[in-house]
């Protein structure tokens, strides 16, 4: 799977600093309602670690040549799933 795009659960630390709470990759460009029901999973699954936390805002971001050292910087690889992964 070729990762195209990524949802991130940010939190404004400092002026110049966020604390990046979750990312969700997608292939393809996710929906309104694949966004909520990622709110809703992040919102109830105990798992995310992340029940009740509401101090946070979702960012979407397409991988472009402009993005691309935003995923580098989050270690994002740009596939998933096969050996290829580069």
């Amino acid at each position: 799977m070729e990762i195209k795009y990524a949802t991130l659960a940010v939190k404004q630390e400092e002026e110049n600093k966020v604390l990046v709470k979750h990312i969700c990759v997608w292939e393809g460009s996710p929906t309104q309602d694949d966004v909520d029901n990622l709110i809703k999973e992040l919102a109830e699954d105990p798992n995310f670690g992340m029940v009740g936390d509401t101090d946070y805002v979702m960012h979407h971001l397409e991988r472009t040549e402009e993005t691309e050292h935003i995923f580098e910087q989050l270690n994002i690889p740009k596939s998933f799933g096969d050996e290829n992964n580069e």
